[in-house]
């Protein structure tokens, strides 16, 4: 875990390369899950009211959730919300 005085000292570029890796991590993070549930990406949009390419693109770390995203997904998956986001 990174601390607040850490954050506070870095540069753009650096906050911006720590935002991806967490989102990557959420992503990698969700489609483990899933996986494990034997779902597709199909099957969990439509358990969380998503198109299947909004879930495909979390995945993959192009797009970051938010927070109430993250619940649905979770809430869909029947999984706690700390599970995807724990120790990032």
């Amino acid at each position: 875990m990174i601390a607040m005085k850490a954050i506070n000292k870095m540069s753009d570029s650096e906050l911006k390369a720590l935002k991806a890796k967490i989102t990557d991590k959420v992503g990698e993070r969700v489609r483990y899950e899933r996986e494990k549930r034997k779902l597709s990406q199909e099957e969990l949009a439509d358990l969380a009211g998503f198109y299947r390419t909004y879930i495909g693109h979390i995945e993959t770390g192009a797009y970051s959730p938010s927070m109430f995203t993250l619940w649905r997904i979770a809430q869909a998956l029947k999984i706690d919300l700390s599970k995807l986001v724990k120790d990032l």
